[in-house]
């Protein structure tokens, strides 16, 4: 027997292995669903898969996730069975952990081979569907309305402000630090709409490789679609387009091939999930669906009675990425009133956010698909614009287009202003708030569900946020290139709704995530800070305003260029640590952790709990360089014995030069 060779894959390199083969396969593709293994596995070499999950998504899991099904989602199907597959020769599209089954090109001799090697298995064809094209506006452009002491929308005013984020960007809330995973055709990143994108990641799981906008082997139309919702959701083109979320990151994941019409495919839709969760995604929203009921002359089609939120494959998966802590929006399709129901999946998904169309006057458009789902709930769930919507059309121009896939990047965007008022929210929550402050929240039905997505309700009216409002920068001005200093930096005062005051800290950074620290300087309750010790060259600054209670809000970064430093100083060295495991972790009563620090510093010390909240202050003040320990019992500021959970430490150091260190550990705490 070849044993399987095991290893650790790299971004989406191991995916473009097989999900590359998608566009001309000879043989039928099934899933083959396999019992889970008792622990997680490694990546395997051979089988392509999603990447291992970054920091970030880790974090996300922790704080948002449903913990039963974080642990149970990480093992993927017995490596003894997978060797079983191997043996028989098939060819693997793609290993999906969170189903426990690969996607498998087989004849009907395999499959017999399956079922007699492999009794447990369970063999399902890997559905393909088709999902409708934007409908022509059927009226022209909409009114152009420029917002006083706003942004001047142009045309897509009405659909934002129906929406309430004409009033969510006035606050200062663009979608900074919430990332978008974004499912379509493919993406043309060069329009003019997309003027202050910022993408993370991109991959085309149809052929397998990092380009989503066209290439060779497209037909000129595949990348149109995803071009135009993207630019619905994250649009930045004063007097034509601005999307709701146009200061979000975004992943960009192309999983549908047009030639004759529109397919998606199973296991590339399940991939892009996979995909986009590892790498840190916030929310997902996708425009797509299945194919038609069983007239249609494909066999692989879902009935009405699959339509239960727990059969179809993509539900599923959606229902699996929100157990990992992100929020899930999809539109619910294009039938209008059809039968008993006319809904597409994913959005049956009892975890998953169905988006409708509505016209500018609220009314329901008529092609909008309804529900109920097979067991009996209330579908759609919430509306936005679909009719005569104002999208990026490929041509480089903006026009108007009408579909639920259009109404689904808007509310997305909504979405994406609440979670950034809300970080602390999980996609429950979230959820919870998006519908019972919607328009119609007291009378949902299948029509217009809970009605139109209202954003600052849900922002400010289900619950207030708890962390500080968005706050600007003044001065210097972005892309300032300055000869020399003391420079000052400016800033506005941020707003704290809980009536505490704020403090700020000025950070300086070599990277735009400023994933690692060029210098920190404390600010106290100032709004400006003056520096006569900066680096050379060029580097980004942004302001942080800390709450009485520990909660954080940073600025949009500025780029600053120094030509020649502001004084004839090196900048600052890094300040040098170590930060032990804690011990024991779990723990209880307490637990230890160890630290060594190169030269003496300021230092705070801290345990939040998985919401943001700070739970205990260990140390804040000078520490000496050397060997020092803190142990904490368990215990909040006021010594009351805190429950049984995750908490996070905290630790960050300056030194008086200005090098700077953070650092964060889990702790589980188990009464």
């Amino acid at each position: 027997m070849r044993p399987l060779r095991l290893m650790v894959g790299i971004g989406g390199f191991a995916i473009a292995c097989a999900l590359g083969a998608a566009v001309a396969h000879a043989a039928p593709r099934f899933w083959i669903e396999l019992p889970r293994a008792s622990v997680a596995l490694a990546t395997y070499e051979t089988l392509p898969q999603a990447p291992p999950p970054t920091p970030r998504a880790i974090e996300r899991r922790l704080r948002k996730g449903r913990r039963d099904r974080v642990e149970l989602l990480s093992r993927g199907p017995r490596p003894a069975d997978l060797r079983v597959l191997e043996e028989l020769g098939l060819k693997v599209h793609y290993l999906s952990r969170w189903l426990s089954a690969v996607s498998v090109e087989a004849n009907p001799e395999q499959l017999l081979a399956i079922r007699r090697r492999l009794p447990s298995a369970r063999i399902r064809p890997v559905r393909t569907w088709t999902r409708p094209l934007p409908r022509p506006a059927e009226s022209g452009l909409p009114e152009s309305r420029p917002k006083a002491g706003g942004f001047d929308y142009g045309a897509s005013w009405i659909q934002n402000q129906q929406i309430q984020t004409d009033q969510m960007h006035d606050l200062g809330f663009t979608g900074e630090g919430v990332r978008v995973l974004i499912l379509d055709t493919g993406f043309l990143r060069t329009h003019p709409a997309f003027g202050r994108l910022r993408v993370v990641d991109e991959w085309d799981f149809v052929f397998g490789d990092s380009l989503t906008r066209n290439e060779a082997v497209d037909v000129p139309a595949q990348h149109n679609h995803g071009t135009g919702t993207l630019g619905v959701l994250a649009g930045w083109a004063p007097g034509e387009l601005i999307g709701p979320a146009f200061g979000a990151e975004f992943l960009l994941a192309k999983t549908e091939k047009l030639d004759t019409e529109t397919r998606v495919e199973e296991d590339n839709f399940v991939a892009a999930l996979e995909w986009g969760e590892a790498r840190g995604a916030d929310l997902i929203t996708a425009s797509l669906g299945y194919l038609s009921f069983p007239d249609s002359p494909d066999s692989f089609s879902y009935t009405f009675a699959d339509l239960d939120g727990n059969t179809a494959v993509t539900t599923r998966a959606m229902d699996d990425i929100v157990a990992l802590g992100v929020l899930a929006l999809s539109a619910i399709g294009n039938s209008g009133a059809k039968g008993a129901s006319s809904l597409i999946t994913p959005s049956d998904g009892d975890s998953v956010l169905a988006i409708g169309s509505v016209l500018a006057d609220s009314t329901v458009s008529a092609f909008s698909s309804r529900g109920p789902t097979a067991d009996g709930r209330i579908k759609p769930d919430l509306m936005a614009r679909g009719t005569a919507t104002i999208w990026a059309a490929a041509d480089s121009t903006f026009r108007a287009a009408s579909g639920t896939s259009l109404a689904t990047p808007l509310a997305a965007g909504a979405a994406v202003l609440v979670l950034q008022a809300h970080p602390e929210w999980g996609p429950g929550a979230a959820m919870n708030a998006l519908r019972s402050t919607a328009t119609l929240a007291a009378t949902p039905n299948n029509d217009h569900g809970w009605g139109i997505v209202q954003s600052w309700r849900a922002s400010f009216e289900f619950e207030a946020p708890i962390y500080p409002l968005p706050f600007d920068l003044l001065a210097p001005a972005d892309s300032t290139s300055l000869a020399s200093g003391p420079i000052t930096f400016r800033w506005r005062r941020a707003t704290d709704l809980q009536g505490g005051g704020c403090v700020y800290r000025l950070e300086l950074s070599a990277r735009r995530d400023f994933s690692t620290l060029l210098a920190a300087h404390d600010a106290g309750t100032d709004s400006t800070r003056s520096l006569s010790f900066l680096p050379g060259g060029a580097f980004y600054w942004r302001v942080v305003a800390t709450d009485p209670e520990g909660h954080e809000r940073p600025t949009v970064p500025r780029l600053l260029s120094l030509q020649s430093p502001t004084a004839s100083v090196p900048a600052p060295a890094p300040l040098w640590g170590i930060l032990g495991h804690p011990t024991p972790n779990p723990f209880n009563p307490r637990v230890r952790l160890d630290f060594v620090l190169d030269r003496s510093a300021e230092l705070r010390a801290e345990i939040y709990d998985v919401a943001g909240r700070r739970v205990r202050r260990l140390f804040d003040g000078a520490l000496a360089e050397g060997e020092h320990r803190w142990v904490w019992e368990g215990e909040d500021d006021r010594g009351r014995m805190v429950s049984s959970g995750v908490y996070l430490f905290r630790l960050e150091a300056t030194a008086r030069d200005g090098g700077t260190l953070r650092w964060g550990r889990r702790l589980v705490l188990v009464r």
